[in-house]
C-alpha cells in the first residue's frame, strides 16, 4: 500500500489566480473547508481555508496577500503511511501529497484516509487491542514482541504515542492476533507493564479501566 493508494480523487487544487466564487463554490460541492493551493507549474503552496475566503469582499483573490496555512505540512509519495498518522492526527482535515520535485499529486483528506486503512486485510482480521504505558526508556520492541509470542501470539500492528501529561511516558498500542488475550494481558502485568485498556472477546471493564479509556480515546482521538 502507497501514499497514493490514500489519495481523495475528488480534491482539486485552486491554482494562484483561480477566483474567490469558483474556490467556495468547489468547498461548498465537495462539502470541505480547506482546498490546496498550487502554481501553475503544479507546486504545491500550501491550504487555504473557508473562513479566509469569507473575510474577502473581492470577486478576484489577491494571492498575494493571503497567508496560506500549512505551507510546510506535508507527505512525500515515498514515504511510509505511518507518517501520514502523525500529520493527520492533530486535527487537519487534509494534507498535500507531493513527488520529489514538490510537484503536487493529490490530497488526502483525515476520513478518506481512516476508511482506507480500516479496510485493509490486518485491521479487518480477527484480534484484540492491547494498550500499555511504559516510560520512554524502557520501552522495546523486541522485548514486547517476545512476550506476546511467548502466548503463541503475533503482533499485527503495534503504534507508540506520547502522554500530554507525562512526556517522559508512551502509549504502546498493540493489535494482536488472539481473540482472548487474558494470558498475555497477565504476561504483561508479570513483567511490570502499565495495561491501560485492553479490547477483546467478551469484556468487561472495571471503574479504574474505564476511567482509562476515557483518558485513551482523549489522548488517541483523531
Amino acid at each position: 500500500m502507497t501514499m497514493q493508494d490514500f489519495i481523495n480523487p475528488n480534491i482539486s487544487p485552486l491554482k494562484v489566480g483561480d477566483s474567490l466564487e469558483k474556490a467556495l463554490r468547489w468547498m461548498e460541492e465537495l462539502h470541505c473547508h480547506a482546498l490546496p493551493v498550487v502554481t501553475e507549474e503544479g507546486i504545491y503552496k500550501g491550504l487555504i481555508y473557508e473562513n479566509t475566503l469569507l473575510e474577502l469582499w473581492e470577486d478576484e483573490i489577491e494571492w498575494d496577500l493571503i497567508a496560506l496555512e500549512y505551507t510546510e505540512t506535508f507527505i512525500y509519495e515515498y514515504q511510509n503511511w505511518l507518517d501520514g498518522v502523525s500529520l493527520l492526527k492533530n486535527d487537519k482535515e487534509m494534507i498535500a501529497l507531493l513527488n520529489e520535485d514538490g510537484l503536487f499529486l493529490g490530497a488526502i483528506t483525515a476520513k478518506n484516509f481512516m476508511t482506507k486503512l480500516a479496510s485493509t486485510y490486518s485491521f479487518q482480521e480477527e484480534g484484540s487491542v492491547l494498550v500499555l504505558s511504559v516510560n520512554q526508556t524502557d520501552y522495546s520492541l523486541s522485548e514486547i514482541s517476545r512476550l506476546v509470542e511467548t502466548n503463541n501470539a503475533k503482533i499485527l500492528h503495534l503504534f507508540t504515542d506520547t502522554i500530554p501529561q507525562e512526556p517522559f511516558r508512551l502509549l504502546v498500542t498493540l493489535k494482536i492476533n488472539q481473540v482472548d488475550i487474558s494470558r498475555i494481558v497477565a504476561t504483561f502485568e508479570r513483567f511490570g507493564y502499565d495495561i491501560v485498556a485492553k479490547y477483546h472477546q467478551a469484556l468487561v471493564f472495571d471503574d479504574i479501566e474505564q476511567e482509562r479509556l476515557g483518558l485513551l480515546f482523549k489522548y488517541l482521538s483523531f
